[in-house]
């Protein structure tokens, strides 16, 4: 009699389980939708950010440029190799992290995904550095690694993925526009006062003939 009162309890415990899952999975789905990050403003013009680059490739010194100046020049990049992710937002913390905001389009879904990083510059290798301490798609948390081995697998060739760090090469991230034909090339990344110290190299024959133009009465 026991036994039969113990079996006919286990449908009642596996649905039990099964909504319970369910539930979980419709809060955890309506979390990741919900964002709460304020949507990205339009990139500001970048003339005068090339500007401080042009002296940064001449003088060796790192350009100091805003958490604004950073986010317009990344967003425009993204704006003109096209693809999913529709512009960033960084902004940086008093411990030299940095919240990284990117609203994407993801199977049809528009997801916000936001991360604290720890950026820095691998100058041996030439690669960028970013440890990655939390990650939350829209409200929901989820385990760095976990989503890094998503991000990995849609990454271009070149970027790589060890543990909670995500490392670019240079040759990956591109060239900066100074001039119609010129371009800087990121040589040392990191954060300072709320500010992204950023270091380039350029090709300097070509720019110094360029101001020689631009500078003749």
């Amino acid at each position: 009699m026991k036994t039969t009162q113990k079996h006919s309890k286990t449908p009642a415990i596996v649905i039990s389980v099964f909504v319970f899952l369910l539930a979980a999975a419709g809060i955890a789905f309506g979390l990741a939708l919900n964002d709460p990050n304020p949507p990205l403003v339009p990139s500001g013009q970048t003339d005068s950010i090339a500007v401080r680059l042009i002296h940064a490739a001449v003088t060796g010194e790192p350009a100091r440029l805003s958490e604004e100046e950073v986010s317009a020049l990344v967003s425009h990049k993204l704006a003109r190799d096209g693809g999913k992710v529709q512009g960033v937002r960084f902004s940086i913390n008093d411990n030299h992290t940095v919240n990284v905001y990117i609203p994407a389009a993801y199977k049809g879904l528009r997801l916000g995904f936001s991360a604290v990083v720890s950026p820095g510059w691998d100058s041996t290798a030439k690669q960028m550095t970013a440890a990655v301490q939390s990650v939350r798609i829209g409200r929901l948390p989820v385990p760095p690694r976990w989503f890094l081995s998503r991000v990995k697998k849609e990454a271009p060739q070149g970027l790589t993925v060890q543990g909670n760090q995500i490392r670019i090469p240079s040759s990956l991230l591109g060239g900066i526009p100074l001039t119609d034909n010129h371009v800087a090339y990121i040589n040392g990344l990191s954060v300072s006062d709320h500010v992204f110290l950023v270091n380039v190299t350029a090709d300097l024959n070509g720019l110094k003939n360029y101001l020689e133009n631009f500078l003749k009465p």
